[in-house]
């Protein structure tokens, strides 16, 4: 997961107000028509709205979705499959809720509202064997050590950056529905996970 500007400089942070909302849930970033990059893979949506001019969705596996605001143009198409870094619009100034050009950016997890910057911090941070055994037991049910956590980075290759495990993790969970067929499919893990409690 990346930053969508190259330079971030916070304009308006998130929960501050600007002269159109009290509280602002989004961050308004210093842009000046400049490109603008997809944070993480996901499907774009475009569309119009009358205070923030033309909009770009990103929505990830994650149950995350990107949005800004007053862009010039898009270098995507609704409903392209884009990946992260890739260009995908020019910031601008359309929308009747701006004094100037800059980038209006929501981030979106489970349906609420979410500070972008600190949410970004929180997916590039490297992860511990340690945390990998929390985030193991806390999404799996399955009680490891350190160790097995250990073995299921290596043996999966896993980025262990929370940027991947997020990704990674709610492919596993997403919607309780879909986690048996992915343990039938991965019922060697499960085994060996298993012997190795033993």
């Amino acid at each position: 997961m990346i930053y969508p500007l190259k330079t971030i400089k916070i304009i308006t942070a998130y929960g501050g107000s600007t002269p159109f909302q009290k509280i602002h849930n989004a961050v308004d970033l210093q842009a000046n028509y400049d490109y603008l990059y997809a944070p993480q893979d996901g499907i774009i949506r475009t569309y119009y709205g009358k205070t923030g001019g033309n909009w770009l969705e990103l929505a990830s596996l994650a149950s995350v979705k990107h949005r800004f605001a007053h862009l010039d143009r898009y270098f995507v198409k609704d409903r392209q499959k884009v990946k992260e870094g890739q260009k995908i619009a020019i910031t601008g100034n359309t929308g009747t809720q701006t004094t100037a050009p800059h980038l209006h950016w929501e981030v979106w997890l489970n349906n609420k509202l979410i500070n972008p910057i600190e949410f970004i911090k929180k997916m590039t941070k490297t992860i511990s064997n340690g945390e990998m055994q929390q985030l193991i037991f806390a999404f799996l049910g399955q009680k490891i050590s350190e160790e097995d956590a250990k073995w299921f980075i290596e043996k999966y290759q896993i980025n262990t950056s929370k940027n991947g495990l997020y990704d990674i993790i709610t492919i596993l969970i997403k919607g309780n529905k879909d986690f048996p067929e992915w343990k039938k499919m991965h019922e060697d893990w499960f085994e060996q996970l298993n012997e190795l409690k033993k």
